[in-house]
């Protein structure tokens, strides 16, 4: 039987049969919207099949008839010759070529080829699951990486900025050495992190004077200081003192801030961490006398307010809790002692915070 071909207006065949074949199928084309005349009939050519070289080169109505063979395959369809159809580059970027096929170049799938085709999309989605996952992995182990460069960087960045405060510490305590020619601040090994609690007149540090004051530290436990201290302008204070028990007769004799600063300086200078129970408070007492530090705060009286949990909606903020009712939440043992008395406050504090450190560290192990 002789074999004919419907071709493009370009010369390109898209279909191949006997005569009438090829006119029903020009007859189908023209219902689905081809122009007139863009397809005609003529001898089967085998020569006349290679005519372009790009997928994009194709006129439109060409484009909308030809598939690749994964195409056919969504729909159902599997070539008829492996080797037949138009093998195209995809685009100019001739990064892919293709096999594009005409409805007259492929068949219904067989139940065997369709079994291959779902089997063969199965494993090209694993092998993509299996890329997406090494890719995320690979992403994954460059962010550690670069995470890690980090924290050396920033752990090199503070190892820097702590040698270089250690030396202005050392200028700073060899310039109170010259100035108070106070010995013992020279002599003493003064701590990176110490603990501080103060008695007071009163609660207004623009008004109120200190009564007593308590250093330890943080580390050993051990008393940097601790000292009563004689007010210069207030003779009374009954309400305070019924709190602290510090009564007129017990600092009649103790130093005053101006004799205390040389070595309250000292201690700040040389300070790298201040703990204390509201410790903002006892600082701004401290700094009526121009005593300040670079220190980092730590307040346990806001930290416990997290951790006991009373909320007040008032302040928006959990309610901070006194120390005693701190201390009593972690089973801190008094003894013969009483609270506030600033020596004993400082104890009591830094057993609460040893604890409340002791939590987030396990807390942070089991994460």
């Amino acid at each position: 039987m002789k074999r004919y071909e419907v071709r493009t207006s370009s010369g390109l065949p898209v279909f191949e049969g006997d005569f009438n074949q090829c006119e029903e199928y020009i007859s189908q084309a023209v219902k689905k919207g081809s122009q007139p005349g863009f397809l005609s009939i003529h001898p089967y050519t085998p020569a006349a099949k290679v005519q372009y070289k790009h997928y994009t080169d194709l006129p439109e109505d060409l484009r909308n008839n030809v598939f690749t063979e994964v195409q056919w395959a969504k729909k159902g369809y599997f070539p008829n010759d492996d080797e037949g159809g138009l093998l195209l580059w995809t685009n100019r970027n001739h990064r892919e070529k293709k096999r594009y096929f005409s409805q007259s170049q492929v068949h219904p799938g067989t139940p065997e080829e369709l079994e291959r085709y779902a089997a063969a999309g199965m494993k090209r989605m694993e092998e993509k699951h299996r890329l997406v996952v090494q890719g995320l992995k690979a992403q994954i182990d460059r962010l550690e990486r670069q995470s890690e460069k980090s924290r050396e960087y920033i752990e090199q960045q503070e190892a820097e900025a702590n040698r270089k405060l250690d030396s202005l510490i050392q200028a700073y305590r060899g310039l109170l050495c010259k100035q108070a020619n106070e010995k013992w601040i020279c002599d003493m090994d003064l701590p990176a992190r110490i603990v501080l609690d103060t008695e007071t007149t009163g609660l207004d540090p623009s008004c109120d004077e200190l009564l007593q004051i308590s250093v330890l530290d943080a580390d050993t436990g051990e008393t940097v200081l601790n000292t009563y201290v004689r007010p210069i302008w207030t003779f009374r204070w009954v309400t305070a003192q019924h709190i602290n028990g510090i009564s007129p007769e017990m600092v009649a004799d103790a130093p005053t801030m101006e004799e205390l600063l040389p070595k309250l300086r000292g201690i700040f200078a040389a300070a790298r961490e201040v703990i204390g129970y509201n410790t903002s408070f006892d600082l701004d007492f401290l700094g009526q006398y121009g005593i300040s530090t670079c220190a980092s705060i730590v307040d346990v009286m806001e930290e416990f307010a997290a951790i006991y949990g009373e909320w007040s909606d008032y302040r928006g903020d959990y309610t901070w809790q006194s120390l005693t009712t701190c201390a009593v939440y972690y089973g801190y043992d008094w003894g013969e002692d009483k609270a506030h008395d600033s020596l004993v406050d400082c104890k009591a504090t830094l057993f609460c915070y040893k604890r409340i450190q002791a939590e987030q560290a396990l807390k942070e192990e089991n994460l």
